[in-house]
């Protein structure tokens, strides 16, 4: 009787100690209220989290370096302030629902993942700009390199040069031994 008691009891504090865990490793979500920076909140996040932008100006450059969904809770204006608005350097990424103005790039990615949905973008150059080089290069052995698609849709884009902008060079190259690179299709869709 005490041992199964003993067992029950330990499998009950394994079960406890397995769920704490679980509960405590799931994404976060961070709001952004006009007045406060989304820049801020994604410096305070960590990978997977979602950040949730409300109506408001917000005149930033924002560095997008960790895999992350940053979404509208209503109508925010991001002001490039002439510059890159969304600069987008890790896998990953969502950028959804954004009135982005003022600026040379509305957004600047340089890393596979992404998804860039549902934004108006005003742009002195180029609206989204791709920029997409030597992505799973150089792997040996049993190494691999996986990421899913990439999706551009239902975005309105007003720029000077190039609405969509995509520089795709080196992809899977000098790949050797057992190693591996499945990258997902970039797909741009329903963009006006």
């Amino acid at each position: 009787m005490n041992k199964t008691r003993f067992i029950i009891l330990g499998a009950l504090a394994v079960t406890v100690v397995v769920l704490g865990f679980v509960a405590s490793s799931s994404a976060a979500i961070h709001y952004v209220n006009d007045g406060e920076s989304i820049q801020a909140a994604i410096d305070a996040a960590n990978a997977t989290d979602t950040i949730i932008v409300y109506d408001g100006h917000y005149p930033e450059n924002v560095l997008v370096n960790k895999s992350l969904t940053i979404k509208n809770g209503s109508l925010p204006l991001i002001d490039g302030m002439g510059g890159t608005a969304f600069n987008i350097t890790a896998e990953n990424v969502t950028i959804d629902g954004f009135n982005i103005t003022n600026c040379s790039y509305g957004i600047n990615c340089s890393a596979l993942g992404f998804t860039i949905v549902n934004n108006t973008i005003n742009a002195s150059v180029d609206g989204i700009n791709l920029y997409l080089h030597d992505i799973g290069c150089n792997l040996t052995g049993d190494a691999s390199y996986t990421i899913g698609n990439s999706t551009i849709f239902n975005n309105v884009i007003n720029a000077t040069n190039d609405g969509i902008h995509l520089d795709a060079l080196n992809w899977g190259r000098n790949v050797s031994g057992n190693s591996a690179v499945d990258i997902g299709a970039v797909m741009i869709l329903n963009n006006r």
